[in-house]
């Protein structure tokens, strides 16, 4: 990209308190960068908040109010994936590892700086920037995609573990979004794969659970296994190193009472484990019937067992959704007329007596098409119940 200009969305934002300086550097780079300018780091800062993100920002260390080196820091707060390159006539040693240390720059540049060496500084910077963002396409896009994957497999082998880990995801990434510093992507992904270990249980087990059975001390051995399981084998995939450590320690109490020695405690637990603790619970209790006030009340009373911060962020996203969840429609419908997003009302059996997929499944496209798939073999009903949430009309 080098030699014509950048994309839209790769900007270049040059900050100088000399106008002379921020001058002569858009002549320099205006025909091969879309490049903004900045009055000095306090308007550098005010940049970024209201025009970024940029891809690239090139600095001045010497500045009065706020100096090259807080604007960078304060640049890299704002927007981590910029990638930040300081300029200044003070070549000192100190200087630089300052910058080095506490900014975590890309590039070190003593003014004056012959336009070549900015450009080609600027270029390589640029490279750096797509690494990063093509790590975060990877994470966000592909790698989700990927487990989109494995969780549709799940619907298929096991439909009522698959039905739990998608409540489970909503209370999760609702939870996540009313906490500072969540990971949302992990939050989400933790949840999506923390019941995919129900695929290592015996068929019996899996059919006690869903029917909510008492189950056997051996029995509920195995189905503790389960979280270690999957966490192991998700350990091995890059990028799920994460997710693993949250999906291990999803059932880990807050105060760390009768955890193992390894077993994180408190803060050291990964957030996501943390918020995985509380919703798995809290699914639990809602499939019985409990109302959520009560769920949350009775969360509250166990002590120590979760983070309080997240039990608040998880009541605040109940109380939000409260408000704008209106009513439940209840529809019978053909099969043809399903759509993904609707709710189930009832379980769906085949013929058979198998259970295809439980009351309270959110439907997919995949798992559509598998109700299509049973009753074009003649092995379902053509008339299904589902309910369609009704969201209300602020305009109403």
């Amino acid at each position: 990209m080098s030699d014509s200009m950048t994309p839209e969305t790769e900007k270049i934002l040059l900050v100088d308190d000399d106008p002379n300086v921020l001058s002569g550097y858009v002549r320099q780079l205006r025909y091969r960068f879309k490049v903004d300018t900045a009055n000095g780091g306090a308007e550098g800062i005010l940049k970024i908040r209201d025009s970024g993100p940029y891809a690239v920002v090139v600095s001045d260390y010497r500045m009065p109010l706020v100096d090259g080196l807080s604007f960078l820091c304060a640049a890299r707060e704002s927007s981590p994936d910029t990638v930040r390159i300081m300029l200044t006539g003070q070549a000192e040693m100190q200087t630089a590892i300052d910058a080095i240390n506490k900014g975590g720059f890309f590039r070190f540049l003593i003014k004056p700086c012959p336009a070549d060496v900015l450009i080609a500084n600027v270029d390589d910077a640029l490279k750096q920037y797509r690494l990063v963002t093509a790590e975060k396409t990877l994470l966000g896009k592909t790698l989700r995609g990927s487990i989109e994957v494995l969780t549709e497999i799940l619907s298929m082998s096991s439909p009522v573990a698959f039905s739990r880990a998608s409540r489970i995801e909503k209370l999760a990434t609702g939870a996540g979004s009313q906490m500072e510093g969540a990971d949302l992507w992990e939050v989400s992904c933790s949840a999506m794969l923390s019941q995919i270990g129900y695929v290592t249980l015996t068929p019996t087990l899996q059919q006690k659970v869903a029917l909510r059975e008492e189950l056997t001390p051996g029995e509920q051995s195995e189905l503790k296994r389960h979280a270690a399981a999957i966490a192991q084998l998700l350990s091995r995939i890059p990028r799920l190193e994460t997710v693993a450590d949250a999906i291990r320690w999803q059932d880990a109490r807050f105060d760390g009472a009768g955890a193992e020695e390894d077993v994180p405690v408190g803060k050291k637990l990964p957030l996501s484990a943390r918020i995985l603790k509380a919703v798995i619970d809290y699914e639990e209790l809602a499939a019985q019937n409990w109302q959520p006030a009560a769920i949350i009340d009775l969360l509250k009373s166990r002590q120590g067992v979760y983070d309080p911060i997240v039990l608040l962020a998880l009541e605040q996203q109940l109380l939000a959704h409260g408000e704008k969840l209106k009513s439940w429609h209840l529809r019978e419908l053909k099969i043809e007329e399903l759509e993904a997003g609707m709710i189930l009302a009832e379980d769906v059996h085949a013929s058979s007596g198998l259970l295809i997929l439980p009351k309270g499944h959110e439907l997919s496209e995949l798992s559509r098409l598998r109700l299509i798939n049973f009753h074009h073999v003649g092995d379902l009903a053509g008339i299904i119940k589902a309910v369609v949430p009704v969201v209300e009309n602020p305009a109403e």
